[in-house]
């Protein structure tokens, strides 16, 4: 039995005393536990200093990799809307992630990029025992991947990189890493080819904080807006005045913004906290990590378009949480009291923040489906997005049956971003026809012990705030239990 099938009284009594009206950062419920607090002050302090964007996302970058590195950070473009992510643990693409990326693509990105860490330096730390067993099986050779290429239009630019500056196993994953998305994604490569889009290999320095490009992925006919040198110059961060960007590509406006976004955080750089929260939030490009003013490196983010749990992100998030209880115990066995000046005797629990959001496309996707009787995304434009709009409708299944001819106001979306992030937390714990997955499994343990904490959440785009609901406790497991397992 699955999300849609569950009674609808059981449903309703799970989500009991949310006020949708309210959008404060108050904790209905009664649910105001240390983290959850400590959390709702980040996001206010970052609301105090800035409003959020609630116009349409038009990115100029999509940046797809690994979790562990927060993109947003450490690329610090001052638009909070510019950088579409698609990050999971290892930065592997699943089908729902390649959905993601296309309808990243079809926004009007100019830019993407792929950027990896020394994850295979670290595997187990950041892919877990699991990922290590199939591991980018089957990645052409870099020759091999050039032709296929050069046969489409698409030419690489290789950087100059300082002998030894990049290690040999994070070059080799960040092929893998391009390879795959460009073997995946036709609309990838057909918009580099007609030169709309440039694609970028990156490597991340955790001991400096600096981006290093490796190679870029351009079209073959680009002429005058691609003068040579100029992506050198611009991947070694010499393009510091506007007046330099005159008459170029908008992709190397773009990648120019993410490098110079890059230097400033360098320049105040710091080695990351452990980190203690996983956020699991939409990939638009409005929802950044700089909603919560939490110490660099506190929260890792997880992150699809519309929330979607599918094997690879249910993996990397159960990864992601059992890593953060881990530094919690160390940092409470380390230092002998809570950081956070937490009640003596309280043993924090990690934190799993669900976080959907208002006027996200792919909500609105689903719910235009759902009402005009679409069958999940077939003849939609961007490629796969049935992986995205199928486990949406199934979360709002109950709220659109209440609601069949709704009028179209903010409350209405306020509720169905609610219902989604609910409807993702059960998705986490109870994945839809999979009773086995020993993943799940994992995280509802964590909670049945008191270990995690699972809360949804949803962020008003037009104001900033993250409004946080109730969290699911071991109560809600055991009750829920029965209905699915």
């Amino acid at each position: 039995m699955g999300l849609s099938n569950l009674p609808k009284d059981v449903y309703k009594g799970i989500i009991t005393g949310v006020n949708d009206s309210d959008f404060s950062t108050s904790f209905p419920g009664g649910c105001a536990l240390p983290p959850l607090v400590d959390l709702a002050h980040f996001n206010s302090a970052a609301f105090r200093r800035q409003r959020m964007n609630p116009n349409p996302q038009l990115p100029p970058a999509l940046g797809a990799g690994c979790s562990r590195v927060d993109h947003s950070e450490v690329q610090m473009v001052e638009d909070l809307g510019y950088l579409f992510q698609v990050v999971t643990r290892g930065g592997r693409i699943s089908p729902a992630g390649a959905a993601s990326i296309n309808y990243g693509l079809s926004l009007g990105a100019t830019f993407m990029q792929a950027i990896v860490h020394s994850c295979t330096a670290q595997a187990l730390e950041c892919r877990g025992e699991d990922f290590q067993k199939k591991e980018d099986w089957g990645i052409p050779p870099l020759p091999d991947l050039v032709a296929a290429m050069n046969s489409r239009g698409v030419i690489p630019q290789n950087i100059k990189i300082e002998s030894g500056s990049i290690p040999a196993t994070d070059m080799i994953h960040a092929h893998a890493r391009a390879s795959l998305l460009l073997s995946r994604s036709n609309e990838l490569v057909n918009m580099i080819a007609d030169g709309k889009l440039i694609f970028g290999e990156g490597w991340y320095d955790e001991t400096t904080g600096r981006v290093h490009w490796i190679r870029f992925w351009r079209g073959g006919a680009i002429g005058k807006e691609f003068p040579a040198g100029i992506v050198q110059a611009i991947a070694d961060g010499r393009l510091t005045h506007k007046d330099y960007e005159v008459g170029l590509h908008p992709s190397l406006k773009t990648l120019n913004a993410l490098v110079l976004g890059n230097h400033r955080f360098i320049e105040g750089f710091k080695s990351p906290v452990p980190t203690e929260v996983v956020a699991f939030g939409c990939a638009d490009s409005r929802m950044s990590s700089r909603l919560f003013s939490a110490p660099f490196g506190l929260v890792e983010w997880v992150r699809n378009a519309g929330n979607v749990v599918d094997d690879l992100t249910l993996k990397s998030i159960r990864i992601a949480a059992e890593t953060a209880e881990r530094n919690i115990t160390q940092e409470r066995e380390r230092t002998k009291e809570s950081k956070f000046g937490d009640p003596e005797g309280y043993v924090r629990p990690a934190t799993l923040l669900v976080l959907s959001h208002t006027g996200c496309g792919a909500i609105n996707a689903a719910l235009g489906e759902m009402r005009c009787g679409a069958n999940g995304g077939a003849g939609h434009p961007v490629e796969g997005l049935e992986h995205i709009t199928n486990p949406i409708a199934r979360r709002l299944g109950h709220y659109v049956e209440d609601h069949p001819h709704p009028e179209r106001t903010d409350l209405y979306h306020a509720i169905a971003a609610r219902e989604n992030a609910l409807g993702t937390c059960l998705d986490l714990l109870f994945p839809e026809n999979d009773r086995g997955n020993r993943d799940a499994a994992a995280l509802r343990d964590m909670v049945l012990a008191g270990r995690l904490i699972v809360t949804p959440a949803r962020v008003s785009l037009k104001r900033g705030v993250a409004q946080m609901f109730p969290p699911l406790t071991s109560e809600h497991v055991r009750r829920l239990m029965p209905y699915f397992i």
